[in-house]
């Protein structure tokens, strides 16, 4: 069987603009599968979440890599990587499609 793939459906994809022509294989959540937790300090809690997901599935490894953006996203999860495993090989990349904004440059000064 040979899968069709519409190559506009994939730049979609990959610049985050979401495509009504696919169909997901993600199962549909609304709110009702999801519980509320009582939280004192949510940034400290959201940070060691994630801290303890990187130490938990990448301290063994020896090298890793990081789709950058300029944003505020990519480039935190990055310093939450360097601090939890200093000496973890990371490797970026980042990606310009043609018809969208270049956060290349911006995106390689997060590496330093």
């Amino acid at each position: 069987m040979s899968l069709q793939v519409n190559p506009l459906s994939i730049i979609s994809i990959l610049t985050l603009r979401y495509d009504l022509t696919t169909t997901s294989p993600i199962q549909k959540l609304n709110w009702t599968d999801f519980s509320q937790k009582k939280v004192s300090n949510p940034e400290k809690t959201v940070q060691d979440m994630i801290s303890n997901y990187y130490l938990e599935n990448l301290e063994k490894k020896s090298n890793v890599g990081i789709s950058l953006s300029s944003g505020v996203d990519s480039t935190l999860l990055l310093a939450l990587l360097k601090q939890a495993i200093p000496k973890l090989d990371v490797n970026s990349f980042s990606i310009r499609f043609s018809d969208s904004l270049d956060e290349t440059k911006n995106a390689k000064k997060n590496c330093r």
